[in-house]
């Protein structure tokens, strides 16, 4: 089954609506970054990493978690809320994955953010121990 297929079907099961998804292979040393606790197969580009942690000239980071995660349009989780940290991964060998932009879910956010999907990330991708964490989680 092709990445795109897999990303729009753990949607589905996931209880939100599909985005479009575009099947794609990432590059060795490609960085992508996920929420802190717990893991999935869907992870942010490292663009809009960056935009979160204030790493532009003259952009701030983001101080409230929930900012991120409703350009992301990912619920919070009814235990623990929104994911409070961000961590970066890198691409060790070229992988299949998928890409779309997060906007099926407008309940849940703005939405914007690039979204990767990607199948056997435990396998091709590394944590490279960087991270940002968020002063609060919520507003």
């Amino acid at each position: 089954m092709s990445a795109s297929s897999l990303a729009r079907q753990s949607q589905l099961s996931s209880g939100y609506a599909v985005d479009v998804w575009l099947d794609v292979e990432l590059q060795p040393m490609m960085k992508l970054w996920q929420g802190h606790g717990g893991h999935s197969n869907f992870f942010l580009s490292e663009e809009d990493a960056r935009e979160a942690r204030g790493s532009y000239q003259g952009s701030m980071a983001y101080k409230v978690a929930e900012y991120l995660w409703r350009r992301a349009q990912v619920a919070p989780s009814e235990k623990h809320g929104y994911r409070s940290e961000i961590v970066e991964f890198v691409v060790d060998m070229p992988t299949p994955a998928a890409i779309g932009i997060c906007h099926a879910n407008p309940a849940l956010g703005a939405g914007s953010v690039l979204q990767y999907y990607v199948p056997d990330w435990g396998g091709n991708l590394y944590r490279t121990g960087r991270r940002h964490a968020f002063q609060r989680t919520s507003y």
